[in-house]
């Protein structure tokens, strides 16, 4: 079956997450508590186990020290629009 767009960036971001927690030399436990979360969920987040919310996904970016933006860009034009971020 092939990926759309949406599954993609899911996979691009979720390995940004997982290689930036090793860059950062964080364990899966210690992660897991600036998550707030079990080290299970963290391994099922890593493993993309199941989607998880964008919510979620803006925590663990948040506890990795990073911060999700979103941009809407038009099919039929060159030009992007910012969307505010998500505290």
């Amino acid at each position: 079956m092939a990926k759309g767009p949406v599954d993609i960036a899911r996979y691009e971001l979720v390995n940004f997450l997982f290689q930036a927690r090793l860059e950062k030399g964080l364990t899966q436990k210690q992660l897991a508590k600036r998550m707030g979360v079990s080290r299970t969920t963290v391994t099922q987040l890593e493993l993309m186990y199941y989607e998880c919310r964008f919510s979620t996904l803006a925590r663990w970016a948040e506890a990795l020290g990073y911060e999700i933006r979103l941009e809407l860009k038009s099919n039929n034009s060159a030009t992007h629009t910012p969307v505010p971020s998500v505290p």
